[in-house]
């Protein structure tokens, strides 16, 4: 009886002791080994290892689209939809009054009837670009005023913005500069005869009518 209690007890340690191995082999298994073929390894990289990082990439509309619209709006006079296009600091800088007289003045001193336009070129950058393009003022007056100008566009919550100031209607008017229509009616010669005695002149002339009511 005292033989086989002795057996038991030694089988018991023996068990404890294999227990004892097989757990420390599990929890000691060095960094750089191989994980074994039941544990399943993610060998995704990612932007500074984190692993729920996404990489995206959104395109941004052709700025020219936008200077179509800024222009087509300036041909149809519509200076509040002109001044809906400017980019946030452009419309902190200058009022909607300030901004619809400036083009008024222009117009007006020009005749202008309307506008047409030729995009030229464009230099885009991720948040700027620059589009080059020629404005042509009809007039009513002087005939066609050809232009070649630029303007510069800020992407803001992902629009194209423009960024405004004078050079956007023409570059002379940079600085501050003004346009202004000066109209010289020429005179009539003074005709006279073999005699000297005048037979066309200017003179000052008085014009009286009537209204029977």
């Amino acid at each position: 009886m005292k033989a086989v209690a002795q057996r038991i007890t030694g089988l018991y340690f023996a068990g404890v002791l294999i227990l004892m191995v097989v757990l420390g082999a599990c929890s000691l298994r060095p960094a750089n080994s191989t994980p074994s073929a039941d544990v399943p390894t993610d060998t995704s990289t990612s932007p500074n290892d984190d692993p729920g990082s996404v990489v995206s990439i959104t395109q941004v509309p052709p700025p020219d689209d936008a200077v179509r619209a800024y222009l087509n709006a300036w041909n149809e006079f519509d200076y509040e939809a002109m001044y809906n296009m400017l980019t946030t600091l452009s419309r902190d800088a200058i009022s909607l009054e300030a901004f619809s007289n400036r083009y008024l003045e222009v117009e007006q001193q020009v005749v202008m009837t309307g506008i047409d336009f030729e995009i030229l070129q464009d230099l885009i950058s991720p948040t700027r670009s620059q589009v080059a393009y020629r404005v042509t003022f009809n007039s009513s007056v002087v005939g066609d005023i050809e232009v070649n100008t630029q303007m510069d566009l800020s992407l803001e919550n992902g629009q194209w913005r423009v960024v405004w100031d004078d050079t956007i209607i023409m570059p002379e008017l940079a600085n501050g500069n003004r346009l202004s229509l000066e109209t010289i009616w020429p005179t009539r010669g003074i005709i006279y005869d073999r005699n000297g005695a005048t037979l066309a002149a200017d003179s000052r002339s008085v014009a009286l009518f009537i209204i029977p009511s």
